[in-house]
């Protein structure tokens, strides 16, 4: 049973690092390319317009207006990608880390239900559910319940339940100087959700990089957190057996 859930905590972590490599790819792909986008960007759109407008298009056209307006189409096309690739980082991240802490809710609940007793104390259970069902199977049962409860709230909320419950002074973070910040992933939860129902869709993020880098140190360092209060450790080769994933072709 201990080992299935020491399974369970490397394989979030698995997880994570996976969808993580897809938002890696996507920005690394657009940062390479992007000094030659520009160039190739204005050519396209000169032969777009050309080719849509056909016979309408003016034959006296002044060629240099038409390279300024060429221009600023690319830069604005440019931007709009940028915005489209730092959405779509930010959509993938937050789900990608909602779910890692979803699964490590869940597995805190199997591991160690004790920890839920607080939250689940007011419960009320049918006498017969109790005459039939020894505690411990009763409590984990109710923890686990709890736990699923819980990964319907926020992503900041449930991040800090579990260092009210989990966190303890001896746990080594990654890395050591790190510090959570529950009110950056509430802004960043915010943003997630704004750019999910259309409302934030055109948004650069500044700092995009360094964001991320806070966002994976969080899931380090929770997964410190947990592996440290349920006495579990990181299998540094886990990554490594995995198979590499597989990209689906999808039709819809």
């Amino acid at each position: 049973m201990e080992r299935d859930l020491e399974q369970k905590f490397q394989d979030v972590y698995i997880g994570a690092a996976e969808n993580w490599t897809f938002v890696q790819a996507l920005r690394e792909c657009f940062e390479v390319s992007l000094p030659s986008i520009g160039d190739a960007l204005i050519s396209y759109l000169d032969r777009s317009v050309r080719e849509t407008m056909g016979e309408a298009f003016p034959r006296h056209i002044n060629p240099a207006s038409n390279a300024v307006v060429l221009q600023n189409m690319a830069q604005d096309k440019i931007a709009l990608a940028r915005s489209t690739v730092d959405s779509a980082s930010v959509v993938i991240i937050q789900a990608t880390l909602d779910a890692a802490v979803n699964d490590y809710l869940l597995l805190i609940a199997e591991a160690e239900p004790a920890i839920w007793e607080t939250a689940i104390a007011e419960e009320t259970v049918p006498m017969k559910t109790i005459q039939q069902t020894l505690y411990a199977d009763l409590l984990q049962a109710r923890a686990v319940a709890a736990a699923k409860a819980l990964g319907n709230k926020s992503l900041p909320k449930k991040v800090q339940w579990i260092l009210d419950m989990c966190y303890r002074a001896d746990c080594t973070l990654s890395p050591p100087e790190f510090h959570f910040d529950t009110e950056r992933l509430r802004r960043f939860d915010n943003l997630r959700h704004d750019i999910a129902h259309g409302r934030a869709t055109c948004a650069t993020i500044v700092n995009m990089d360094e964001a991320l880098l806070f966002l994976w140190q969080t899931l380090l360092s929770l997964q410190d957190v947990i592996g440290n209060r349920l006495g579990f450790r990181q299998d540094p080769t886990g990554e490594w057996k995995r198979q590499p994933t597989a990209v689906r072709s999808v039709k819809l």
